[in-house]
């Protein structure tokens, strides 16, 4: 009888001692992330763990107040994260990445603007939102377009 309760008490002891080493390991464990929305930049995630703390959503939501050289883009983004740049880019053609223009935020969220200027007249452009984390890895919105007015004679 003594002999198969030690038996019991030590399966029952080496079993919790296992889950906790098991759960210590899993609760210890760093990932390092490179999340975009980008192919070209690479993302490097620990499939097993899964956190809502990469989640980051961009939205361009509209560009208005367009005259022959301005306009105004209304765009919003949200991170459990931290961001440490965030703006619209410009270009004349589709897809515009921070390596084109850049213009930062006048206004405190949850939807941010941007006013654009130094545009050509008459000139169509392209307009993204994007949000930059400490990592330097560059989350993109949508994609929208306007076109500059003719300036009155």
């Amino acid at each position: 009888m003594k002999t198969t309760l030690l038996f019991l008490v030590s399966m029952y002891l080496i079993s919790g001692m296992a889950v906790a080493i098991a759960q210590t390991q899993v609760l210890t464990k760093t990932v390092q992330t490179s999340v975009t929305n980008k192919i070209e930049n690479p993302a490097t995630i620990n499939r097993e763990i899964t956190s809502e703390l990469n989640t980051v959503t961009v939205k361009t939501v509209s560009i208005t107040n367009i005259t022959d050289v301005t306009a105004w883009a209304t765009y919003s983004y949200k991170s459990q994260t931290g961001m440490i740049q965030h703006g619209v880019c410009v270009s004349k053609g589709p897809a515009p990445t921070i390596q084109n223009t850049m213009f930062f935020s006048k206004g405190v969220g949850p939807e941010f603007g941007a006013e654009i200027t130094g545009l050509s007249p008459n000139a169509k452009y392209y307009v993204r939102a994007f949000a930059k984390n400490s990592t330097g890895a560059v989350f993109y919105g949508n994609e929208l377009n306007f076109i500059t007015l003719t300036p009155k004679k």
